[in-house]
């Protein structure tokens, strides 16, 4: 590289390609450029995919993964299998935490039952699944006069 940058972006990958693929691209990628700066990898989709580029030489990650999987109502936890699926009808009384072995604070003072309710109120109340909660019909303050921030 000529320019001195802070650091290296990997991207332009569809997130289509066979993992062999993938892996590859990014494998000759990350060899091509300086182990002296970060190396981050655009779209990563995938739990393995962390670690297998991270083996491959890259630093940081845009992860699409952990957004993706609470979206989906998943919780993911330390013990086998890794993951909750929080839609299950057993976690609707359960009041244990969401994951026992976790010091986090999220699983430290939430229960599995919190996490199915909120996940159901945002399942019912975010815009993509409201559209008769459209901005014209909801009741609007007049705007102030003049700005107090004077």
């Amino acid at each position: 590289t000529k320019r001195d940058v802070p650091g290296f972006a990997v991207g332009g990958l569809s997130g289509g390609e066979e993992k062999d693929t993938f892996w590859r691209i990014v494998a000759v990628s990350a060899a091509s450029l300086p182990d002296t700066k970060p190396r981050y990898l655009m779209g990563v989709g995938h739990q393995v995919d962390l670690v297998v580029c991270s083996a491959l030489g890259v630093d940081m990650f845009d992860c699409v993964f952990p957004t993706r999987t609470a979206r989906f109502g998943t919780a993911l936890v330390f013990d086998a299998p890794g993951e909750i699926i929080l839609k299950k009808a057993v976690y609707e009384t359960d009041f244990s935490p969401i994951d026992p072995t976790c010091d986090c604070s999220t699983c430290q003072t939430y229960t599995r039952l919190v996490a199915v309710i909120v996940n159901e109120c945002r399942r019912h109340f975010t815009p993509s699944y409201s559209g008769h909660f459209s901005t014209p019909s909801l009741p609007r303050s007049p705007a102030p006069a003049t700005s107090s921030l004077s």
